[in-house]
């Protein structure tokens, strides 16, 4: 529903972004993680000098694939579910 400005005559429409849960949880392993900080904290300050490295909406990647920080055990969680899979494990 769009919410009008007074007197301005303009219309602002709200937005909703959905954020998937694993990304959001990808996003917590880095707050455990020295590198995964200062790659966002250099991203946020001048850029990046790094081209393996990048950042798209908060999540990490490495040679385009998306890096795992070292907090909250997510490496392992990704390692688990790789080995559980029919795909990749046994």
């Amino acid at each position: 529903m769009p919410v009008q400005q007074e007197g301005r005559g303009e219309e602002l429409m709200p937005v909703t972004e959905i954020v998937p849960l694993w990304v959001s949880e990808l996003k917590k392993s880095y707050e455990g993680d020295a590198w995964a900080q200062g790659v966002l904290k250099d991203q946020d300050l001048d850029g990046l000098t790094d081209s393996k490295v990048s950042v798209h909406n908060g999540v990490i990647r490495y040679k385009n694939r998306i890096y795992v920080g070292e907090g909250h055990g997510w490496r392992d969680k990704v390692l688990q579910s790789m080995h559980d899979s029919s795909v990749g494990g046994h």
